[in-house]
Parts: structure tokens; C-alpha cells; sequence
């Protein structure tokens, strides 16, 4: 199972407020219904499994045309707040695609589930 990484939102991610995430593409990109591990701070000592969870949807944005509901769902408080993150954060790359990827927390009755699943593979 692969993982997304957050170090920012631990609370709205835990609360399920946050379930989205913008990205640059993968060299392996994810797919929809993937499972993935959701993280906290993973290449820190203080890294934290935060929860399992399904990929929804993945979509293609340009940052410039994506609309502000799309970075304030995302944890940002304005599109103009979003825009000047990329730009510090991805200088070179900010203008380019990247990927708009909704997940959802997997239940507890999701894990039973997934684990008959793998028990059903041996």
C-alpha cells in the first residue's frame, strides 16, 4: 500500500474535513480506489499513521484556472493563499498540471472488508 504525506491539517484530516490534496504528478501515479496509507510528518522522528484510506477521484488542475472552492476544501483560506504557496513551494513548476486527488477514510468495516479480501487471496 503506498502513502500520501501530510506535515500540515493533522486535525482536519483526523476530523475527515480535509480529503483532498493537490500534487505534482507521480513518475507511478495513484489510481482511483487504490488504498493508501494516509501519514503524519512521515520522514520526521515524529512520523504518525494518521489512517487508511481510498483513492476517489484524481483530476488534472492547472492551478491558475482551478477554482477557489477547490484550494479552500484543500485547507487553504483563498486562492491567492494557494497560488503563493505553490509558487515558494514549486518556483520552477507551479504553472504546470498537477493532480487534484479526494480520498475517504476507510471504516472499520472498510478494514474488515479489505482484510477478508487478502485472506481470500491465500
Amino acid at each position: 500500500m503506498r502513502i500520501i504525506s501530510f506535515s500540515v491539517l493533522k486535525d482536519k484530516l483526523l476530523e475527515g474535513t480535509k480529503t483532498q490534496t493537490i500534487r505534482r504528478p507521480r513518475k507511478n501515479p495513484l489510481r482511483v480506489s487504490e488504498m493508501v496509507q494516509i501519514y503524519w510528518k512521515l520522514r520526521s522522528k515524529d512520523r504518525l499513521k494518521l489512517f487508511n484510506a481510498v483513492i476517489t477521484s484524481i483530476d488534472v488542475i492547472k492551478l491558475t484556472k482551478t477554482s477557489e472552492n477547490v484550494f479552500i476544501s484543500d485547507g487553504f483560506t483563498s486562492k491567492k493563499e494557494a497560488l503563493d504557496w505553490f509558487k515558494s513551494k514549486y518556483p520552477k513548476s507551479w504553472t504546470s498540471k498537477f493532480k487534484l486527488i479526494k480520498f475517504r477514510k476507510l471504516s472499520a468495516f472498510d478494514e474488515w472488508i479489505k482484510n477478508e479480501k487478502w485472506s481470500d487471496k491465500k
